[in-house]
């Protein structure tokens, strides 16, 4: 679901939210995972094939086997 920009779902684990943006040339990504007490916060120079979302899901994805 949306909340005032806000991306509030389900992942495994339990509940998540999420915020992406950017401005002049700079995207960022916040990931917070509510039942797994992590944050994930990105900020990159953006170019359009950077894909800054997959980058995020990616350092998840790492986040998450280290643990």
């Amino acid at each position: 679901s949306y909340a005032l920009g806000w991306t509030v779902r389900e992942d495994r684990g339990g509940k998540r939210v999420e915020h992406s943006g950017g401005v002049r040339g700079v995207a960022t990504n916040y990931i917070r995972h509510l039942d797994e007490d992590w944050v994930l916060a990105l900020a990159m120079s953006y170019a359009t094939k950077a894909g800054p979302h997959a980058l995020a899901e990616r350092l998840v994805g790492a986040l998450r086997e280290a643990r």
